[in-house]
């Protein structure tokens, strides 16, 4: 029997990064606007795809996360820093990764296992922030805006919260 993850991504202020729970798991996109309203919510299976591309404001480069879905958590699986030209970005180790997010250049790594129960997304203007869950995209600066903030927060859902969503 596979396990599930609950993901729900909620609009945050600066000072608060609390997401609220959901038993709606259908994509739902609330634009209210209110801080620590939810923008939608998914109960994932174990080992479902989420796949967030932006681009680095920074350096200008193209970047793709992948995730995947693993007991309550997400396991960030896959990054790439891309030239706009698409050129192939350097392979580099798991080890290397995290430095790399923070000096810039292109790279690319595979194979990582980094789990994540929260993650706080930050809209910029260049941005283009865009999450795609199954065959929906959840494109953050049309729900939050211009500096507004997505936070992703995931959990073990309720067998209630389950069974909707399979049903």
């Amino acid at each position: 029997m596979s396990s599930f993850v609950e993901c729900v991504w909620a609009e945050s202020s600066s000072r608060s990064t609390r997401a609220l729970s959901s038993t709606d798991h259908q994509f739902v996109p609330r634009m209210n606007h209110r801080v620590g309203s939810e923008l939608a919510s998914f109960v994932l299976r174990d080992d479902e795809q989420l796949v967030l591309t932006w681009r680095n404001s920074i350096w200008g480069l193209d970047v793709t996360e992948a995730f995947v879905a693993k007991s309550g958590l997400i396991i960030q699986t896959e990054v790439t820093f891309a030239q706009p030209d698409r050129s192939p970005p350097p392979r580099v180790t798991p080890q290397d990764v995290v430095g790399l997010y923070h000096t810039g250049g292109a790279f690319s790594a595979k194979r990582l296992a980094r789990p994540l129960q929260q993650v706080v997304y930050r809209v910029g203007e260049i941005g283009k922030p865009k999450m795609r869950v199954r065959d929906r995209v959840i494109e953050f600066k049309l729900l939050v805006g211009f500096g507004g903030r997505v936070v992703l927060t995931t959990n073990t859902p309720r067998v209630y919260e389950i069974v909707s969503a399979i049903l």
